[in-house]
């Protein structure tokens, strides 16, 4: 007899059931069946005991559980990465570079979708982002965005020079996530803009502007209060 809920086989204890009905419960999964009138096959009844004191799951011992924790953790760490699982990052990275209150952007290529104009450093979130942490990778968001920046700029960030601003949601699904860093470093990749330029430039991609624009205005809000801060401090 095979268990049609976890496929054990001839793993079945003997259950009294009621009116002589002959009943069975796996031993592995705590599935229970019932034999048919006509005694041929045996139907799982196991939903119908599910919520029931009745027919209680086994419980398996600690060293059995601690055996099938380690081989799904096993099974889970050596299961290869495939394009299946690439397509499943639906996730971005952007970065506004902030220099001398200014925001920097680099121009989109012009063999691209929307080429010539300018945007923010960033991508996409790779496989190769991910870092291990015991056994399950995970995929620190800021590690992409310093990723992102040097590939496109030149520019070497730390973790301490980018801030988070907000988070899109694009019509594909894609969530972008918009970081801001502060640096020193100069690149002629980037092109540079006051707050002025940002309101009147024609060369910003779609939304770009609205976005440059806000970030701007959180950033003076940010130092006025720390002036404020400095100030009653003194």
């Amino acid at each position: 007899m095979k268990c049609e809920k976890c496929g054990e086989i001839d793993q079945f204890s003997h259950l009294s059931g009621g009116g002589g009905a002959e009943m069975w419960r796996c031993d592995n999964c705590g599935a229970v069946y019932n034999a048919n009138p006509f005694g041929i096959e045996y139907v799982c009844a196991w939903e119908d005991y599910a919520c029931s004191d009745m027919f209680p799951p086994p419980v398996n011992p600690p060293e059995t559980e601690r055996k099938i924790k380690e081989s799904k953790l096993k099974k889970a760490i050596e299961t290869p990465v495939g394009e299946d699982t690439m397509s499943k990052i639906n996730c971005a990275v952007t970065v506004v570079l902030i220099n001398d209150e200014k925001v920097g952007l680099i121009r989109r290529d012009k063999d691209d979708t929307l080429g010539g104009l300018l945007t923010a450093a960033g991508g996409k979130i790779e496989i190769e982002d991910g870092v291990p942490i015991e056994g399950v990778k995970y995929f620190p968001v800021e590690y992409a965005a310093i990723r992102e920046v040097k590939e496109e700029t030149g520019i070497v960030l730390t973790y301490d020079d980018i801030s988070y601003f907000c988070s899109l949601i694009l019509p594909n699904n894609r969530v972008v996530m918009s970081f801001y860093a502060k640096t020193d470093e100069y690149s002629d990749k980037v092109v540079y803009l006051a707050e002025k330029e940002v309101v009147t430039s024609d060369e910003l991609v779609p939304g770009m502007k609205t976005e440059l624009l806000m970030m701007l205005h959180l950033l003076k809000e940010r130092k006025e209060e720390k002036k404020r801060i400095m100030e009653y401090l003194i």
